[in-house]
């Protein structure tokens, strides 16, 4: 089973939580009124032995699981760019610099993946640093579905960590992906193991350990796939 901590890791969730947080409305105009956000408290370190991080090469490896980082938009008038490709060489999203540029990210790859599970057709957020301790930062990302937040929260964190440290993504983090969306139709799927495997071409076994991990990453809870214990 994988685990949402890595020996070595970077980055660390401090904690999550929902609200409007009407205070920090006006940091982002795209911001819907009174709309539910999410908000994660994340702490993030520079690797061990490194003083910068080969962005660029971060974000090619993401691409290939969320390829549609490409789309998006940051806030304009605070860190203003876009996550596309203006030059093959060059990743042309505004860095402001060390750590800042890790939690940025994160904040985007929650936004691609509740988009994209929940079929949100806007999502937007804010990166807002702290001036102590100065590795803090707090994430706030509006929000559809907390159970699709959560994954994608410690997905997220989960993913960097393991990026960062040299290895190759494994195929099981697309059917991650696959299977969240899946459940996201039809929740009830949770006891259907067989038939998810059905549906997606999966042998039943894998698709019981692909389940395990979504509780894992806080999509499921243990209440939730074992009612009888509740």
């Amino acid at each position: 089973m994988i685990k949402t901590v890595l020996k070595g890791e970077i980055m660390q969730i401090v904690n999550i939580s929902f609200g409007k947080f009407p205070e920090i409305s006006y940091l982002n105009p795209r911001f819907k009124p009174k709309s539910l956000k999410l908000k994660v408290v994340l702490d993030v370190f520079f690797p061990q032995g490194k003083k910068r991080v080969n962005f660029r090469q971060i974000y090619v490896k993401l691409k290939k699981i969320l390829p549609t980082l490409d789309k998006h938009k940051c806030c304009v008038g605070f860190l203003s760019g876009s996550f596309g490709y203006q030059q093959e060489s060059e990743v042309p999203i505004q860095q402001v610099g060390g750590v800042t540029d890790i939690a940025h990210l994160i904040e985007h790859m929650i936004i691609d993946l509740e988009s994209s599970i929940s079929r949100m057709p806007s999502c937007s957020g804010i990166t807002c640093g702290y001036k102590r301790p100065e590795f803090r930062f707090d994430l706030f990302i509006e929000c559809k579905d907390k159970n699709v937040a959560r994954f994608a929260s410690y997905f997220s964190v989960f993913l960097m960590n393991y990026l960062f440290s040299g290895k190759r993504l494994s195929q099981r983090f697309f059917d991650l992906v696959c299977l969240a969306k899946h459940l996201y139709k039809d929740r009830s799927l949770v006891f259907y193991p067989e038939k998810i495997a059905s549906d997606l071409g999966w042998k039943e076994t894998y698709a019981r350990k692909r389940i395990r991990e979504l509780l894992n990453f806080k999509y499921l809870t243990k209440e939730e796939m074992n009612p009888s214990d509740s």
